[in-house]
């Protein structure tokens, strides 16, 4: 997924799927803001999440700034833009069908307001920023990170 890092293992789940290895997840932060709040930054880098589930580390990436309250729309470009369309592809199901190449264009921007709507994310405005993280699904790996 991303350079530099080596997996033991990789498992994925179905987004609706259900049981003792569902891996697919959704950070919660009852502080967000909307996606436009004007104290938010663009996104520029990724970050390396980890979170211990039933006792085993899973690990992801997340858009950030200085931290992960961060926006990102038309014209941003890199990892962080990444991040967002491969979990843009998970939280739909696969749906999407979505180029993971990095660059926010038009139709990542209609991919982003078409996931915003069945994740419940609003304003549905195509942006992602703290509320669309929160809502949307992320691909937890298992393993470690090199």
């Amino acid at each position: 997924f991303m350079p530099g890092t080596r997996k033991l293992a990789t498992l994925a789940a179905s987004v609706f799927g259900l049981g003792a290895l569902v891996l697919v997840g959704c950070v919660l932060d009852a502080g967000a803001q909307p996606a436009q709040a004007a104290t938010n930054v663009s996104c520029y880098r990724t970050v390396l999440v980890q979170r211990v589930i039933n006792g085993y580390p899973y690990w992801t990436y997340f858009p950030a700034a200085s931290n992960t309250t961060c926006i990102l729309g038309n014209g941003n470009q890199g990892s962080a833009v990444k991040a967002v369309q491969e979990a843009m592809n998970l939280s739909a199901n696969g749906s999407q069908g979505l180029k993971v190449d990095g660059i926010w264009g038009t139709k990542t921007t209609s991919a982003m307001a078409n996931v915003q709507s069945r994740v419940g994310a609003r304003p549905v405005d195509g942006v992602y920023g703290p509320v669309t993280r929160d809502k949307m699904y992320w691909l937890w790996r298992y393993g470690l990170v090199a």
